[in-house]
C-alpha cells in the first residue's frame, strides 16, 4: 500500500478551506440549503440576480387602506338596531333585501346616515312623478311624501302612515257629518272618488263631470242616456242637487225637496205660493219628485207617467153618481 504524504503548505490549505465550507454552511438560512446543496423539499431555491448573486428582498408593500363596509353586511335589521322597521305586514322594497344604501348613505363621524336625495327626487328615482296634471295634493306641492307614507314599512300596501286611507285623510280633511253618508266616505274609501296624488279638477275628483258618480249609480247613468227629456244639471254636474259626503236629507240631497228645486223653477214657485188651493203633494214629503222624475223621463215636464195615470195613483177612489 501506497501512503500519500502532502507537503506542509498543502495540507495548510485544505484544512483552510474545510474551515470555510463548515462556517458557510451553518450561517445558511433555515431551510435553504448549503453551497453545493440541494434546496429542502417543499422549499423554494433562492433566486438569483442577474450576476449570480441572491436578489435582494423587495421592500414590504404599503398597507392598503380599509374599503366601506358592504351595506348588506352592516346588519342593520338587527333585533337590538333597526329591526322593528321591517316588522310590518308591508315592507318598503329596498329595506326588504336590506338595500339601506338605496335610499341611505353614511355620513361620519358616528351612526348617521343621510338621505341619498332630498324628497320628492328621493322617491321619484323609483316611482313615477305625480305632478305632471293641473292640480296636486297639498303634501305633493309641498314635495313631502313622508306625509302620507311610511319610507319603511307600514301596515297598508302603500305604507301609509295611518291605518287606513279613511284615517289618513282625515288627519287633515274634517270627516262628513250628517244623517245620510255616502257609501265610500261612511267606509273612509275616499279614493274611490278622488285620486290621492294629482288631478285635472281642483278637488282631486278622477273622472270628469257626471262621469265620476255614474260609475257607481250605472241605473241612473241608462236613465239619462235612453229617456227623450234628461234633467239639465243630470246631464252636468250631480253635485247641484247632491252632497258628495253627507246631508242631512235623504238620498243626500243638499235641500228639501221644494227648497231644491224652487231657486232654479222661480216661476212655479210663485205660481204655487199665489194659488189659494195648493196641490197637496207640494206639502207632501217628496214634494215635487212625487210627480216629476229628477234625472229624466220620456214625457214632457220630466212626468213620471202620463197624467191621467198618474193622477190615479193617488186619486183612485170610485166616483160616486152624486159628485162625491
Amino acid at each position: 500500500m501506497r501512503i500519500l504524504v502532502c507537503r506542509p503548505r498543502t495540507a495548510f490549505f485544505l484544512v483552510l478551506a474545510g474551515l470555510c465550507l463548515a462556517i458557510a454552511s451553518s450561517r445558511a438560512p433555515n431551510g435553504l440549503a448549503a453551497a453545493g446543496e440541494e434546496p429542502a423539499a417543499g422549499v423554494p431555491a433562492p433566486v438569483e440576480g442577474a450576476d449570480g448573486a441572491p436578489a435582494t428582498p423587495a421592500a414590504a408593500a404599503p398597507a392598503r387602506r380599509a374599503a366601506p363596509p358592504d351595506t348588506n353586511d352592516l346588519n342593520c335589521l338587527a333585533a337590538d338596531c333597526h329591526g322593528p322597521l321591517a316588522a310590518t305586514p308591508h315592507v318598503h322594497g329596498p329595506l326588504a333585501v336590506k338595500e339601506c344604501a338605496a335610499c341611505h348613505e353614511p355620513k361620519p363621524p358616528g351612526h348617521h346616515w343621510k338621505p341619498t336625495r332630498k324628497q320628492p327626487e328621493l322617491c321619484t328615482f323609483c316611482h313615477e312623478s305625480v305632478t305632471e296634471k293641473e292640480y296636486a295634493h297639498t303634501a305633493v306641492e309641498e314635495e313631502k311624501c313622508t306625509t302620507c307614507h311610511d319610507p319603511h314599512g307600514a301596515a297598508t300596501k302603500a305604507l301609509l302612515t295611518a291605518d287606513s286611507v279613511g284615517k289618513l285623510c282625515a288627519e287633515c280633511h274634517a270627516p262628513p257629518k250628517g244623517e245620510f253618508v255616502h257609501g265610500p266616505a261612511a267606509v273612509g274609501d275616499c279614493t274611490t272618488c278622488h285620486d290621492a296624488h294629482q288631478g285635472d279638477d281642483p278637488n282631486l275628483i278622477r273622472q270628469p263631470g257626471t262621469a265620476q258618480c255614474t260609475g257607481c249609480h250605472s241605473d241612473t247613468a241608462e236613465a239619462i242616456a235612453s229617456k227623450k227629456h234628461p234633467h239639465e244639471p243630470a246631464t252636468k254636474d250631480c253635485t247641484t242637487c247632491h252632497a258628495p259626503h253627507a246631508a242631512g236629507n235623504q238620498d243626500l240631497l243638499r235641500k228639501d225637496f221644494a227648497e231644491l228645486c224652487f231657486p232654479c223653477h222661480t216661476a212655479m214657485q210663485e205660481r204655487i205660493a199665489a194659488s189659494p188651493v195648493k196641490h197637496g203633494a207640494v206639502n207632501e214629503r217628496e214634494r215635487c219628485a212625487a210627480c216629476h222624475a229628477p234625472h229624466a223621463a220620456d214625457l214632457p215636464h220630466l212626468l213620471r207617467a202620463p197624467s191621467m195615470t198618474l193622477c190615479l195613483l193617488c186619486h183612485d177612489r170610485e166616483l160616486r153618481g152624486d159628485g162625491a
